[in-house]
């Protein structure tokens, strides 16, 4: 038996162990349904990320020589979808209003857009220079000085850098990052 299977198997005992202990619990102990329906969402969500995350890993293993270097983006996406699905899924099982769901999505994407906003800029800002073509990898790039001017659109600071050749003093090698 293959590992991915072995461990998908694994992952459903072990959910329907989960839900069985908790419905037996709930027979028994009767005065606090609201509680019990909380378990069951939480074991929808936790059993949905663990099969989206099992079935992201077969594809990233097993279907690797057949995708190539696909395998890692659709392993990826598959996962996302699935981490949304599972938690769509457990909050209508909780009955959270729809309005409510997309105004917490709404909020919680500005917190992490302005908490975010430094490490994306800095992430843009490097995507806009390769694709300029200004600097390629494996060429020499020195920088001009440590203070880099703040004047918005008239200088940004990515064209405070020159790609050059042949200086060796505060030069250092772009290097290619491979995922």
């Amino acid at each position: 038996m293959k590992p991915t299977l072995r461990r998908i198997l694994t992952d459903l005992f072990v959910l329907a162990l989960a839900a069985l202990l908790v419905y037996y619990l709930s027979l028994a102990i009767t005065g606090y349904p609201d509680y019990f329906r909380y378990a069951y969402g939480g074991l929808i969500l936790i059993g949905g990320v663990m099969i989206a995350r099992d079935f992201s890993r077969i594809i990233a293993i097993d279907f690797r020589s057949e995708l190539g270097k696909e395998a890692p983006v659709l392993s990826n996406a598959v996962a996302v979808i699935g981490y949304i699905a599972s938690a769509v899924a457990s909050a209508f099982y909780l009955s959270f209003s729809p309005t409510a769901l997309l105004a917490g999505a709404a909020f919680s994407g500005l917190v992490l857009g302005l908490a975010l906003q430094p490490t994306l800029g800095s992430f843009f800002a490097g995507i806009l220079i390769l694709i300029s073509g200004a600097v390629r990898p494996g060429s020499q790039v020195r920088i001009l000085s440590w203070h880099i001017p703040f004047q918005g659109a008239f200088f940004p600071g990515y064209k405070s850098t020159r790609s050059t050749t042949s200086s060796r003093r505060c030069s250092t090698p772009v290097k290619r990052t491979t995922p």
